[in-house]
């Protein structure tokens, strides 16, 4: 992440320890299947239909 933090201007105000602040898109089911195998809490608004 810090490699692409470097490269990427979008990507410098992402925090690990909050990966979803500001997203408003629901993600992908393979996304959430991830996230939670990794113990990273999801907000509901997040979560697919």
């Amino acid at each position: 992440l810090e490699e692409m933090r470097q490269t990427a201007a979008t990507l410098q105000s992402i925090d690990p320890e909050r990966p979803f602040l500001g997203a408003n898109v629901r993600l992908h089911p393979g996304a959430v299947r991830y996230y939670q195998e990794v113990g990273i809490e999801i907000p509901e608004r997040l979560m697919p239909q």
